[in-house]
């Protein structure tokens, strides 16, 4: 949990960071997307993390006005301090994960990736935001949910359960089509939910400028407060995808996805309730179910 001389630190990076040299940028986006750890890294180790010269950590805190890297992580050291103690029990558990032979040691490392990740998803974004975000989309009179290369999984899985609660919601980009094909009607009182992390999608960024250029609301889920949609979208909401595989994780942004949809049902009332229902009422005449009575006519 971020306390608030963490967030001062914080806020004061997203201000400055356009102004600061490459390198600078590189220490100060590291200690952005990894707020949870910066308390516990000694310089060397951060600075080879962040791929820059210790020093340049030195150089940022000096730019914050702190005189040592020991200075400007102390605020976070202070916040481990006062997480809850379940974390000493989690580690443990942790670790006797990580004990046996074989794969044993990544099982563990991916089960700490993916808890960590959701703990910090649900402890950096607030309901308030979400449930903003959820009232955009329903009140919007066409929505979409805009997802490129491995994003476009996420955004299609919003589409396919969302559309039962919002008949307005629209997947961007449909088969054969470019994003700007399904944008081109989108207007001032439409919302655009884009899905964007590394490696950055040109196509998806590009899309959502063409969608603020028609006047349409953009909402971001992007996994950096220094990534590119960040200076697009309001609101937007950073999620963590940091894994020991090979490629980002997408575990933390399924579990933002499915908690808007509880707020868009939660909010949506009667007429919401009655679109689902018609769904369902659909599925259910057209038998595309397995079932108990399937099961057993097959038996014989």
């Amino acid at each position: 949990m971020i306390d608030a001389g963490c967030r001062d630190i914080i806020t004061r990076l997203q201000r400055e960071l356009p102004d600061m040299r490459p390198a600078l940028q590189r220490a100060a986006k590291f200690i952005l997307d990894h707020p949870n750890e910066i308390g516990l890294m000694p310089i060397r180790d951060a600075a080879a993390q962040a791929q820059v010269s210790p020093n340049t950590l030195v150089r940022l805190g000096q730019w914050l006005g702190y005189q040592t890297y020991d200075h400007l992580r102390q605020p976070f050291r202070e916040a481990l301090k006062q997480g809850p103690h379940a974390i000493s029990s989690q580690a443990r558990w942790l670790q006797k994960l990580g004990q046996g032979e074989g794969f044993a040691p990544l099982y563990a490392q991916m089960a700490s990736a993916n808890i960590s990740n959701l703990k910090q998803m649900f402890s950096e974004n607030d309901a308030l935001k979400l449930e903003q975000a959820a009232l955009l989309l329903l009140q919007a009179p066409q929505a979409y949910v805009l997802g490129s290369r491995s994003s476009y999984s996420l955004a299609h899985y919003f589409f396919y359960v969302g559309r039962m609660a919002m008949p307005n919601l629209n997947l961007v980009p449909r088969h054969v089509s470019a994003p700007f094909d399904d944008l081109a009607l989108a207007g001032d009182r439409d919302v655009v939910l884009a899905l964007s992390y590394q490696p950055y999608a040109k196509d998806t960024l590009q899309a959502c400028e063409y969608a603020k250029s028609r006047g349409a609301r953009l909402i971001a889920i992007t996994d950096s407060v220094a990534a590119p949609l960040v200076y697009l979208a309001d609101p937007v909401f950073v999620v963590p995808t940091q894994s020991p595989q090979y490629f980002a994780s997408a575990v933390a942004i399924m579990a933002l996805l499915e908690t808007l949809l509880a707020f868009v049902v939660a909010q949506g009332g009667q007429e919401t309730l009655d679109t689902i229902a018609a769904f369902e009422k659909v599925r259910d005449d057209m038998a595309v179910y397995w079932n108990e009575v399937e099961r057993t006519r097959t038996r014989y």
